[in-house]
């Protein structure tokens, strides 16, 4: 592939969008793309962005499991590598100052992030990235989860090259 490109119908997504008038059309279109396409997001960013690889951490699963021997024992531990991707707090954009911890697998797949609204201590809002498929040359998962009932899914994704 020598170039992609990332096309939207601005029709559709006003359709999608009636009774939002705080925040212009744009601004939600930019949010949706960035939770589906976040890897993206990150290559276009520019300088607005500072992205620190913290390297690779032990993570020790949640839950049990049992063993051979039928004793309950830990889940186990996994490897997962730690970046933060974080906003300048001034030059523009829709929510300046933002920050996003990424944890990802060793295929370097997004499994999980922590958002930190305007570059908050604490996280505003932890999701899990899985169910990974594949849309024309993209892999991505169209579901999020979080704490209690968030849920956040895309629907009727298609990818098509020219």
């Amino acid at each position: 592939m020598d170039h992609a490109s990332l096309t939207f119908v601005p029709v559709m997504v006003a359709t999608f969008m009636r009774g939002y008038t705080s925040v212009p059309h744009d601004a939600h279109f930019v949010n949706d793309s960035f939770w589906l396409l976040l890897p993206l997001h990150l290559k276009w960013a520019g300088r607005d962005v500072t992205i620190t690889d913290h390297g690779l951490k032990a993570r020790q699963r949640p839950g049990t499991r049992m063993n051979d021997a039928g004793q309950t024992i830990d889940a186990g531990i996994d490897l997962e590598r730690h970046v933060t991707v974080a906003y300048a707090s001034s030059g523009g954009g829709y929510t300046p100052g933002d920050r996003y911890e990424l944890y990802l697998d060793m295929n370097d797949r997004i499994v999980r992030w922590d958002f930190h609204r305007g570059g908050a201590t604490e996280p505003t809002l932890t999701t899990t990235w899985t169910g990974y498929q594949r849309f024309g040359p993209l892999l991505v998962p169209p579901e999020r989860r979080g704490a209690g009932d968030f849920r956040l899914f895309f629907t009727d994704v298609e990818v098509t090259m020219p």
